[in-house]
């Protein structure tokens, strides 16, 4: 089993050239017609999927609204049940961060220079210089704020990757050879046994998520969840006390858990982002 999380800044490669890489490494891609798909089966409307996706939430949606982590709950519900299936290529939504701590799981950026986005932008769609370079600085604002806000992390921070690919200085057959000779150091047996722990942990905690955020609909605003052989440990804000003590006994409840460490805190003012 083999993961590649594929981030990129707008005009590098487009999402065809993506799918093939992934056909090309005998990987399946997961874009956001997959994704969105799947959203649908999960409740997600094709309007707060367009909300949300990749974007940074708006302040109004931040304070009164649950849905921002409605549908990051759902999202990582979706990527961990792919990921079990079998090898995957996930592409954008923050899944560098969402998979950072699998061994097996190689962390893609793909950059490119200013005129080589722009050149790009123009022939693939059709626009103005200047249009592009407006939707370039637009979109990769989006998917840094987006990544701020679920996961207090810096999009544009290269070390928060595995392999910084240069698409103006490589061609695409390039790109695919060095995406080859990384998997072939981030599938070692040990990496892959590593990687299948973590996992069957963050499947409890998927778990526990669609207990209390899908079926319950519990207010708890910024949920974190970690789970380590059955230990589950809760973080985020509550809304009130009871909100509190009602996703304890639902945790607890599950199969596979043996101990909840509640560590939920009452909200009493109004947070602007994650942490």
């Amino acid at each position: 089993m083999a993961i590649i999380t594929i981030s990129r800044e707008m005009g590098s490669v487009s999402s065809e050239h993506i799918k093939w890489f992934s056909d090309s490494l005998g990987m399946v891609f997961i874009g956001k017609e997959a994704i969105n798909e799947r959203m649908e089966e999960k409740g997600v409307s094709s309007e707060m999927f367009r909300q949300y996706d990749e974007k940074k939430p708006g302040f109004i949606y931040n304070l009164f609204h649950g849905e921002p982590d409605y549908y990051l709950e759902c999202l990582k519900t979706i990527l961990y049940e792919e990921v079990r299936e079998g090898n995957r290529v996930l592409i954008g939504r923050g899944t560098n961060f969402i998979f950072s701590d699998i061994a097996n799981c190689l962390r893609v950026k793909i950059v490119a220079s200013e005129e080589t986005k722009v050149a790009n932008l123009c022939e693939w769609d059709g626009v103005s210089e200047a249009t592009a370079r407006e939707l370039i600085k637009s979109s990769d604002k989006e998917r840094a704020g987006y990544c701020l806000f679920h996961f207090n992390r810096d999009w544009y921070a290269h070390h928060e990757y595995d392999l910084v690919i240069n698409a103006s200085r490589l061609s695409l057959n390039k790109m695919l050879s060095t995406l080859k000779a990384a998997l072939e150091i981030y599938s070692t047996p040990e990496r892959e046994a590593h990687g299948l722990k973590v996992l069957r942990d963050r499947a409890l905690a998927r778990q526990v998520g669609e207990a209390i955020v899908l079926k319950e609909r519990l207010d708890i605003r910024f949920l974190e969840i970690d789970c380590d052989d059955g230990c589950v440990i809760l973080r985020g804000l509550a809304m009130s006390p009871s909100v509190r003590n009602r996703a304890e006994r639902i945790v607890g409840e599950l199969s596979g858990v043996r101990v909840v460490e509640n560590e939920l805190k009452i909200i009493t003012h109004a947070i602007p982002r994650r942490r």
